[in-house]
């Protein structure tokens, strides 16, 4: 399968100084955001390891989401994708090529978020072609999950 899931402290350490480094763009931009009150504290590898069985479960799921993607939009997708689960930041995120960080506290959003980004990580060429603004580009990103959705089996 082409998904690798990873998840450390060391990983939310760097997850929290990103989200401190953003934080005036994610309020102007109305993002809801998560920090810990104490990490040391509230790091507990449990409930990480529930997430990355969730989505080990839905790993056909996200196959076939890439083989529409590829076929839907002719973008091309990853050969492998690493997927960093982390309870801080925003929902979710995506750094290119390849890797995705996606939030594990909303359970009933881990899939989403993570079809979410990896159709961000497939148009970000287009994006940056366009020069599209941030509005722009979730809008794309939402139409094409729609369409996406639309031939859904």
């Amino acid at each position: 399968m082409p998904f690798t899931i990873e998840f450390s402290l060391e990983l939310e350490k760097e997850r929290i100084r990103f989200t401190n480094s953003k934080l005036n763009w994610y309020k102007e931009h109305k993002y809801n955001i998560s920090l810990p009150k104490d990490l040391e504290k509230e790091f507990n590898s449990e409930n990480y390891l529930k997430a990355k069985e969730q989505i080990q479960e839905s790993l056909k799921e996200l196959s076939a989401f890439l083989n529409k993607l590829k076929e839907t939009t002719n973008k091309p997708v990853e050969k492998e994708y690493i997927i960093i689960l982390t309870k801080y930041g925003t929902g979710g995120s995506y750094n290119p090529p390849n890797k995705i960080i996606v939030n594990i506290s909303n359970k009933e959003r881990i899939i989403e978020t993570i079809k979410h980004e990896i159709v961000h990580l497939a148009l970000e060429q287009e994006v940056k072609e366009k020069a599209l603004s941030h509005e722009e580009k979730e809008n794309l990103i939402h139409k094409t999950l729609e369409k996406l959705s639309r031939f859904s089996p």
